[in-house]
């Protein structure tokens, strides 16, 4: 095996790389956990309404993923195969944010679903092409634990970057207001400048393999692979237990725990906190036991955290926090390990077919992912209005109490733990991707 798969990034690419999860993530915490409520509360459409949106818009995002990546794996350019789609992203993604986040009373669904598909094709678009790139940074199984980790701090400070804000706002309704303003310049403010960092650091790659006309049957191709099922399908229930207690986070913590609030944001915050001080701590995890091990370890652990809130009194701040801080230590690895993992898949098609497929799988990952926030979200708030949660009262019901701790505790919890099932035995281990990448350097026709 040559020295290219053992040399370690460099850390002033990492963070180049990793930077462009900054904007991205201080546009996706406020777009599944405030924007939502910011169109039922403040702007005042129906609760039903602007579920059905949410998820029909994620579906139509998912079904675009396998076009942008089969055109992202054609392209041919002295600037590489992504850069140039990370360039045409940026001003996509800046407009959409604008048009959603400073949306005042009066606009209707139709502004909501327009401008909604327009941030999430610009989102699908930059995080393919992060994501493509960081896997041809390094070949080596180990290290590409170290590279999405990078990229996934760099998420999460995005994450407590924006989350943080509410913090600085006079509290009160009439904020929500300039709450959504700032978190909205936030992101278009930072676009450019992680965009531009990351075009200029990293180079254009000419990935081995040729890639395939786009089409559905190329798509379906990748479901023949049993590893691909496997990545696929614990992604996707993680997925869904993240999108439900997203979904749900600001009426759980303030209407079934009872909390402040101003409270909210410090309970995201303990979440984010101990996912960041994490990352590198799962690297080290998967790279003595294999990413497959430390992911279903970190399911363990989440599940310890959902399960505390149960103990978790009304109006206790406290255990509230501890909850969040313990669930919390398993987020980074949630998002990490099955892109790492992905980047070992593509290593895996590319030996067996001789068709590079990097931004086509992570199409097709990503998707799994929006598949489950998409159907989390609709359906977390067509059982909140069926249960007769009205999200403009101040008490709810008994009935919407419980729905609120089976979307954000119990559903999270099953879901996770069946996900588990899918890492039992998995096949793509450290000792067999050094198999692959010592064959395909001796091929001479990829």
């Amino acid at each position: 095996m040559s020295n290219s798969a053992h040399r370690k990034v460099d850390r002033l690419t990492l963070a180049a790389i990793a930077s462009v999860s900054l904007p991205i993530a201080t546009l996706t915490a406020p777009l599944v956990v405030y924007l939502p409520e910011f169109y039922t509360n403040a702007l005042g459409l129906d609760l039903a309404l602007v579920g059905t949106i949410f998820s029909v818009v994620r579906l139509v995002d998912i079904a675009l993923d396998p076009v942008l990546g089969s055109f992202m794996d054609r392209t041919q350019s002295r600037w590489g195969r992504y850069r140039p789609w990370l360039a045409l992203g940026t001003p996509l993604l800046m407009l959409s944010v604008a048009m959603l986040f400073f949306a005042r009373s009066g606009v209707g669904p139709l502004h909501l679903l327009t401008w909604l598909i327009g941030a999430y094709a610009a989102w699908s678009i930059i995080s393919l092409s992060q994501l493509s790139l960081s896997a041809e940074l390094s070949p080596s199984y180990d290290e590409r634990s170290r590279v999405y980790g990078w990229v996934q701090s760099g998420s999460i400070i995005g994450i407590l970057l924006v989350l943080s804000l509410p913090l600085v706002i006079q509290r009160g309704q009439s904020d929500q207001y300039a709450t959504m303003y700032i978190m909205g310049w936030l992101t278009i403010c930072l676009m450019p400048l992680c965009a531009g960092f990351a075009l200029m650091r990293l180079r254009g790659s000419s990935a081995a393999g040729h890639s395939e006309h786009g089409s559905l049957i190329e798509y379906l191709k990748l479901f023949r692979n049993p590893i691909v099922l496997r990545l696929l399908g614990a992604d996707l229930l993680l997925g869904l237990a993240s999108g439900m207690t997203s979904a749900v986070s600001i009426f759980f913590f303030t209407r079934a725990l009872q909390l402040p609030r101003a409270a909210v944001a410090f309970m995201i915050i303990a979440h984010m906190l101990t996912a960041f001080v994490m990352a590198p701590v799962w690297t080290k995890v998967a790279q003595r036991f294999g990413k497959h091990r430390a992911l279903s370890v970190s399911i363990g652990v989440y599940v310890l955290g959902q399960l505390l809130y149960l103990l978790s009194p009304p109006g206790s701040i406290a255990m509230a926090f501890l909850a969040s801080a313990v669930a919390g230590c398993s987020y980074s690895a949630f998002v990490m390990f099955p892109r790492a993992m992905m980047a070992d898949v593509g290593d895996d098609e590319l030996l067996r077919t001789g068709v590079n497929r990097t931004a086509l799988l992570y199409a097709l990952l990503m998707g799994t992912w929006k598949v489950g926030q998409a159907l989390s979200v609709g359906a977390a708030f067509v059982i909140l209005s069926l249960m007769s949660f009205d999200p403009q009262r101040s008490v709810i019901n008994t009935a919407a109490v419980h729905g609120l701790y089976l979307i954000y505790v119990g559903g999270p919890v099953i879901l996770a733990m069946l996900a588990t099932l899918a890492m039992y035995r998995y096949p793509l281990t450290s000792s067999r991707h050094a198999a692959i990448r010592a064959e395909l350097e001796v091929r001479t026709d990829l």
